[in-house]
């Protein structure tokens, strides 16, 4: 007799998270399925609260995200032709209007009149099946196209969440050392004021931001509206000194003693180095190297030809980054300006860099190239960053 084996796997809370896809690709997981409903309905505060409370750096996320959660997106699912939501410029045009970063007083919930109220709602039930008629019925949850009744994150480092930790009596207050004013340093105190402590920030710069600030290219991100999250953060009662590499006059063994906790958040500032013979000649720089040299305003000299090898987020942001170090010449401008010539190169594996069309022109290298395994439609790059260096 053939005895069958079967795998079984007992369904828990992780499966019940993959089915709501966009926010399970969020690494913070942003519930940005219920703030594009309420951006839908025009509440558009609702929409930024739902975005900014398990991430304290939203405004950042809005411009420079990868974007999972538009990945993951079920709407592109539905038929070939169906793009994923564009969740991430919603979400910039929500912290535009609420962020830090709003100059002006917006509008309240209070004064906005277009939004549909929920009691206008009518839900009808189609047919008398088990699963929709739960769904639809108004007693048995939320009523379909309002969202989640909770206007926050289930995620544990959710803002509400830990403001609602810091209450419980009886809770333990300390003293926290934060290496790194980077992402997940400024993070990390962001949530450990909320929950009360003491938190102290060395940073081993001269200026917050870590890798947000240079290792993106400074056209790619709004500096002030940087500054204002920050900022926002450090007002919280946090305290930072710059300049303070761990290591020198203070070790780690020092902060171990005089706090009860300490963070290391010394982020990803070396770049990745090929492993071929002669990756280490003059000339040959890594793409994290250059950036950071160019957003420190150091002289960067690249000549007038560039080969950027990768097909990735930073392989573009280096490309992008040539093109605006050298002016390109008049013959090579005019070739430039050949679209057919051009159209040819974008068809082959080997491409001309993706922004050379018009951005070489005025203010980049003549010449750069990008060499990626990939074919051209199977870049790794975000489908947004080969847009915006298409245009």
């Amino acid at each position: 007799m053939t005895h069958y084996q079967y795998k079984v796997h007992v369904p828990d809370v992780i499966d019940w998270r993959k089915m709501i896809k966009c926010q399970f690709a969020c690494p913070v997981e942003t519930d940005s399925r219920a703030y594009v409903v309420a951006v839908t309905r025009g509440d558009l505060e609702l929409g930024f609260e739902i975005s900014h409370d398990p991430n304290p750096l939203s405004t950042m996320c809005g411009r420079i995200c990868g974007a999972p959660c538009e990945t993951a997106c079920r709407r592109s699912d539905i038929e070939p032709d169906f793009t994923p939501i564009a969740i991430r410029p919603l979400k910039r045009i929500l912290t535009e209007r609420f962020g830090p970063e709003s100059k002006e007083r917006p509008i309240t919930r209070e004064t906005v009149t277009n939004i549909i109220p929920a009691e206008t709602i009518e839900v009808k039930k189609p047919w008398d099946v088990f699963s929709r008629k739960t769904r639809l019925n108004p007693g048995n949850g939320t009523l379909p196209g309002l969202g989640p009744q909770q206007t926050y994150s289930p995620a544990r480092w959710s803002k509400k969440e830990l403001e609602r930790l810091s209450k419980v009596e009886g809770r333990k207050r300390g003293k926290v050392a934060v290496i790194g004013a980077g992402c997940a340093g400024l993070t990390v105190a962001h949530d450990m004021r909320l929950l009360g402590h003491e938190v102290t920030i060395f940073e081993a710069g001269p200026k917050t931001g870590g890798t947000m600030r240079y290792g993106v290219p400074v056209y790619r991100v709004e500096q002030e509206a940087m500054d204002l999250e920050i900022q926002g953060i450090l007002d919280m009662g946090v305290e930072i000194r710059f300049n303070t590499p761990i290591g020198g006059e203070i070790k780690l063994s020092d902060l171990r003693r005089d706090y009860d906790a300490v963070f290391l958040g010394i982020g990803l500032m070396k770049g990745r180095e090929l492993n071929v013979e002669g990756s280490d000649f003059d000339g040959v720089i890594t793409a994290v190297d250059m950036l950071l040299n160019y957003n420190l305003g150091y002289k960067v000299s690249l000549g007038k030809r560039v080969v950027v090898v990768g097909g990735g987020d930073v392989a573009m942001d280096a490309a992008r980054t040539a093109l605006r170090l050298e002016q390109a010449s008049i013959e090579q401008s005019e070739a430039l300006k050949d679209q057919d010539a051009l159209q040819d190169a974008e068809s082959e594996s080997v491409t001309t860099a993706l922004d050379v069309a018009r951005t070489a022109i005025r203010l980049g290298v003549a010449d750069v190239k990008m060499i990626a395994l990939e074919d051209w439609d199977e870049l790794p790059a975000s489908s947004f960053e080969v847009k915006e260096a298409l245009e």
